[in-house]
């Protein structure tokens, strides 16, 4: 007995002195081998040994298995902490991109305004050449008071009879035909055989057959006749000082007179040229 005692002390420390120590206090108050028996037909081991053996063994997996379960925890955490860096770096990118996307648009919008708003300046200055150009096209009569920057002075009255005098002796002229009768009118006023206005010379007796016919008080002014009577009284002269001008197939016997009293200069678009 004291061996066995001696034996449990050297074994208390580990699993298999334990049961030792177990089955001992059962021997002390009398466990029969008829319990023992029952112990090894509900499934206990049928030696020391093999006890001993089966509790080392349940205790070594069991730290396996909180070992495992450790290894396990800290994987779980790894891929966690992983899985939540991705999705923080996902979502830096997500709005980076959408960052980008805006920007995009932004600079989009910008270039196309810039580009409407060049053609609308383009548009505005054509529209603006265009209308100037109408006004000077369509440009008529000065009204009462208005004279254009002229050559001689003259009234509104004067700038009247110089448009029906040129259109009834030059209307079917081109602008230089027109502007040459202008001239000769031009140049009798500042020559001091003429008379010193406009209206006086054109309605100087036997001057200008369209005074004598009539036919001055019933010509149309055309736009064309208005523009080369506004050159001319600007200063634009062709007519290299003539005082006179003769359509030969229109004067008949006075054609005559031309050639023996005056200095033939030039002829242009059907009438000859004189001083």
């Amino acid at each position: 007995m004291f061996s066995l005692y001696y034996s449990l002390l050297q074994n208390v420390g580990r699993p298999a002195g334990r049961l030792m120590v177990l089955v001992t206090a059962f021997s002390a108050i009398g466990l029969s081998g008829s319990g023992r028996d029952r112990l090894t037909a509900h499934g206990q081991p049928k030696t020391w040994a093999q006890a001993a053996a089966g509790l080392e063994d349940g205790g070594a997996s069991a730290k396996g298995k909180t070992v495992a379960a450790g290894t396990l925890q800290k994987a779980g955490d790894a891929a966690q902490t992983a899985a939540g860096e991705r999705l923080e770096e996902n979502d830096r990118s997500a709005r980076t991109a959408k960052g980008a996307v805006t920007k995009g648009g932004t600079e989009t919008r910008a270039a196309g305004k810039r580009i409407a708003d060049k053609r609308k300046d383009k548009e505005a200055a054509v529209q603006k050449q265009q209308a100037a150009g109408d006004r000077e096209q369509e440009k008529g009569m000065p009204e009462a008071g208005e004279t254009p920057e002229a050559r001689i002075a003259y009234d509104e009255q004067d700038y009247e009879v110089m448009l029906k005098i040129v259109q009834a002796e030059a209307g079917g002229c081109d602008s230089t035909g027109k502007i040459l009768v202008a001239n000769v009118i031009m140049n009798r006023v500042e020559d001091s055989s003429f008379p010193d206005d406009i209206t006086s010379v054109v309605y100087e007796r036997s001057q200008f057959s369209p005074v004598s016919s009539g036919a001055i008080d019933q010509v149309k002014v055309t736009k064309e006749t208005v523009e080369c009577v506004d050159r001319a009284l600007r200063g634009e002269d062709h007519s290299q000082g003539a005082l006179y001008f003769m359509n030969r197939g229109a004067s008949g016997d006075n054609a005559q007179w031309f050639d023996r009293k005056l200095t033939y200069l030039f002829s242009h678009d059907g009438h000859e040229f004189f001083k």
